[in-house]
């Protein structure tokens, strides 16, 4: 390979007298993900509060009213199925997104080394380590009827 070979540069391409082509422009009438909404107008927020105020009215009907007749329970009661020795963020998150959310009691029924572990993030947990026991069967089998939702978690093998 000669010299002159080495040293040239490439051949340089015809320009176009277009800047860029229309499809690398953007389109105008789609707004940018960093733009912020088109503001609503009257009509479509007076309808969205509409709704607001109807789905308000419907989660009073079902969702008690607290007072002070009220026992512990009686706003419900959920029991969580999960936890081992190594994954015991995921009952306690659960659980306390139950009781964030306004249910009473919560039960987290989790194996025996992750018994310890889940009670020590909350005292408000009812923590039963019984998973991983020979009478774990019988153990749910006399809590089960008294809750109002179950969440069951993945178990890991």
């Amino acid at each position: 390979m000669s010299s002159s070979q080495a040293h040239q540069s490439p051949p340089k391409k015809a320009s176009s007298t277009s800047t860029s082509s229309p499809a690398s422009q953007p389109c105008p009438s789609s707004p940018s993900p960093w733009q912020s909404p088109r503001p609503k107008t009257r009509s479509q927020h007076l309808s969205t509060q509409a709704r607001s105020q109807s789905v308000q009215q419907k989660a009073r009907t079902v969702v008690p009213k607290l007072t002070y007749d009220l026992y512990k329970g009686q706003c419900g009661r959920i029991c969580i199925f999960g936890g081992c020795f190594m994954y015991t963020g995921a009952p306690y998150f659960a659980a306390i997104s139950a009781l964030r959310t306004g249910c009473d009691l919560v039960h987290v029924f989790c194996e025996k080394e992750a018994g310890q572990v889940i009670k020590s993030y909350s005292p408000e947990l009812i923590v039963h380590p019984v998973l991983d026991t020979e009478y774990a069967l019988e153990e749910i089998d006399l809590w089960l009827p008294r809750f109002h939702a179950v969440v069951l978690g993945e178990k890991n093998f």
